[in-house]
């Protein structure tokens, strides 16, 4: 039986700020945000109103797709990128040869070898699962989309927890995923920043252990083999249930499509693919 979404409509005073500013913002759906009239090549930054205003909006609502005419220069980009969080870059992949000029600020990625590197993150996940200062957003930048599709399904994770019997909402709130190649550990359920919504977050593809803190007492232990194998099958089942209850899509690239997603808001898997249990 299919559950209503409980991802909130636009919020009018954002789209107010955001068309006094000569833009627009209208939502995708069920989840997402298209932004037009805002120039990420200008070299100035929209004003602090108009950027808090995207940026809650992209809580809110996951992500946000900004529409361009012509490609974008990397730095231009990676400018752009700098207006969410914390502000800064925080990059730690490896740079394919393709990259323009070497930029290690830029995770260049294809489905052929020769353009970037393919085959990344299959599973859900969100981005910097690795890190303890796990990354605020991420961007992407669509210089070719795929001719065949090679979109990217996003599912908001505060929705998700939402859709989360009672019981299982208070069990996973006990539990802290620790990642399988930093050891860092990262709650499974956390409170958004901007949003103020319970989300739950954890990375399929790089989930170690997970350890559980016992309901009654100050103690911790961790889940055995069998335990984790449920519950990462529950996780992808619930966001997986997204795609039939309206908090999961799949947004399908066009050719200089420059998104930004809100990284503690909404997963995702590799393009195109759809995690099966």
């Amino acid at each position: 039986m299919s559950r209503r979404s409980t991802l909130p409509p636009l919020d009018p005073s954002h789209v107010a700020t955001i068309e006094a500013f000569g833009a627009t913002i209208t939502p995708l759906e069920p989840l997402g945000a298209q932004v037009r009239g805002i120039g990420l090549s200008s070299g100035e930054a929209p004003p602090p109103e108009v950027l808090d205003a995207l940026e809650r909006e992209m809580a809110n609502r996951g992500f946000l797709v900004f529409k361009n005419g012509a490609p974008l220069a990397a730095d231009d980009f990676l400018r752009a990128s700098c207006w969410w969080g914390g502000k800064e870059l925080h990059s730690t992949h490896g740079v394919h040869p393709a990259t323009p000029e070497g930029n290690p600020h830029i995770f260049r990625l294809s489905n052929d070898r020769r353009h970037g590197i393919p085959d990344v993150g299959p599973q859900w996940h969100n981005d910097g699962s690795f890190n303890t200062d796990t990354f605020s957003h991420s961007g992407y930048h669509i210089v070719r989309p795929a001719e065949k599709g090679g979109g990217t399904y996003f599912a908001h994770q505060g929705a998700a927890y939402d859709a989360l019997p009672v019981d299982r909402k208070e069990f996973w709130s006990r539990l802290s995923s620790v990642n399988s190649s930093s050891g860092a550990v990262h709650p499974m359920v956390h409170e958004h920043p901007i949003s103020r919504r319970k989300c739950i977050w954890m990375h399929l593809g790089m989930t170690g252990a997970v350890i559980e803190k016992l309901p009654d007492e100050e103690a911790f232990r961790l889940l055995n083999a069998d335990e984790l194998k449920q519950l990462c099958h529950e996780y992808n089942d619930i966001l997986n249930a997204g795609l039939e209850n309206g908090y999961a899509a799949a947004y399908e690239y066009r050719e200089n499509d420059c998104v930004f997603i809100d990284n503690l808001a909404v997963a995702h898997p590799e393009p195109v693919n759809i995690v099966g249990t």
